[in-house]
């Protein structure tokens, strides 16, 4: 398992996720196990220091975030996957690390994601590409959006053939984040593309760096806030390097 780090926490509510609750089973249900319900009945958050969440699927819009894979100390910076979950042969995995605080709310970033891939023969395909780093969004020309990165190939395991962006349609809240386009890799640059027209709300955006073999990294996603009022959806994207 890849290591992950841990998102910050931010936006904290004043109560558990609704999620968490498991008063039916008492807290004996295979989720309320995993976070020690039992000791409360189900009814209120039993680790009052907090926890990191675990979830998977086999793609960004695909992962469950009701269905809790593991659960482990919020101070761990690496989270090994349960030998009961399987991976199959000629599959992708994206997981999925979310910080819950010490009253059960937890975190809604995809800031800590890493995304697996097996062979044939069940093998795991090791990582090639570096993280892009230096994400930067703003807001140009009313509501359209610039993001602009920076890769660095040294060290890396295997080539970056593209970035791929993706966004989690803003206003139209999701938990999962879609494909807007790709950018093809040109060597070490600085990239941007622009991305428009948007309508007024908050926008999260992430790019992954993919090899020739499928093998993506993401980055942290950014946010940012759209202030024009203008048609929904995404209407345009340019795509620049400089």
């Amino acid at each position: 398992m890849e290591q992950v780090s841990l998102p910050e926490s931010q936006g904290w509510r004043v109560k558990m996720d609704v999620k968490f609750y498991d008063s039916l089973s008492e807290g004996d249900s295979v989720k309320g196990s995993k976070l020690c319900m039992g000791l409360t009945g189900g009814d209120f958050w039993a680790r009052i220091a907090g926890s990191s969440n675990l979830y998977r699927g086999n793609t960004l819009d695909m992962i469950s975030f009701e269905s809790l894979l593991a659960v482990s100390e919020t101070n761990l910076e690496r989270v090994v996957v349960p030998a009961s979950c399987a991976h199959d042969a000629s599959e992708v995995y994206y997981y999925v690390l979310r910080k819950a605080n010490g009253i059960g709310d937890e975190a809604g970033d995809l800031n800590a994601v890493v995304k697996v891939a097996f062979d044939g023969d069940g093998e795991l395909i090791e990582t090639g590409c570096n993280n892009v780093f230096d994400v930067y969004a703003e807001q140009v020309s009313g509501s359209k959006v610039r993001l602009v990165w920076f890769y660095s190939p040294l060290g890396h395991r295997s080539d970056v053939t593209k970035f791929n962006i993706y966004h989690d349609h803003g206003p139209v809240r999701t938990e999962a984040l879609e494909q807007l386009g790709s950018v093809q890799y040109k060597g070490v640059r600085v990239y941007s593309i622009l991305v428009g027209a948007l309508s007024e709300g908050s926008y999260k955006f992430c790019i992954g760096a993919e090899d020739a073999v499928g093998i993506e990294m993401l980055s942290r996603s950014v946010q940012i806030d759209v202030s024009a009022i203008v048609p929904e959806g995404v209407s345009e994207i340019q795509v620049s390097s400089v």
